[in-house]
């Protein structure tokens, strides 16, 4: 950012190499520089968001789901605010967004991993992984980070997580 100001799309790629090293404060410093530019920058309030949800900031991290969701009607962020609310014990906040995910995938494709996440925070972890069964099955590319992405620590403790984490292996 130092050298092109206005390149916003840059601290986003900073802050995600960031938080997937889980050095969080850092990540949501980076987000900050972009959103200062362009406080709409999805990429920026996702990182940051998701971030501050594994610092404890919980208002905060809401806070920039929230407006993600109302800026795009991509279901992903709606997934990641299902697991926003979820960890910060707003259950009934999770539950609702789970709800809508479901209703929309009535009418349009709505990945198996936002329900993962979801499910996961929420502590039903027989239904997240339910719902990882079904990634795996498609295929899905948000299944490849499930080894070291912090959004599924939530299943890291349950015996069926090696299993699945072994399944990931590159194509020959």
């Amino acid at each position: 950012m130092a050298l092109d100001p206005l390149a916003v799309q840059h601290g986003p790629g900073l802050a995600f190499v960031y938080q997937s090293a889980r050095r969080f404060e850092e990540a949501v410093t980076e987000c900050r520089k972009s959103l200062d530019l362009d406080p709409n920058q999805l990429l920026a309030l996702w990182i940051r968001g998701i971030s501050y949800c594994h610092l404890g900031k919980h208002a905060e991290a809401i806070a920039d789901l929230e407006k993600a969701t109302n800026l795009t009607p991509d279901s992903y962020y709606s997934g990641c605010l299902a697991y926003a609310y979820a960890r910060a014990g707003r259950t009934d906040d999770a539950i609702r967004v789970v709800g809508e995910l479901a209703a929309r995938s009535a009418s349009e494709y709505v990945a198996p991993p936002f329900f993962v996440w979801a499910y996961g925070a929420l502590g039903r972890i027989d239904r997240a992984y339910d719902f990882l069964e079904k990634a795996f099955a498609e295929r899905h590319p948000l299944v490849v980070p499930l080894s070291h992405w912090q959004i599924y620590d939530t299943l890291r403790t349950d015996s069926r997580f090696a299993g699945y984490s072994a399944r990931i292996q590159p194509e020959a």
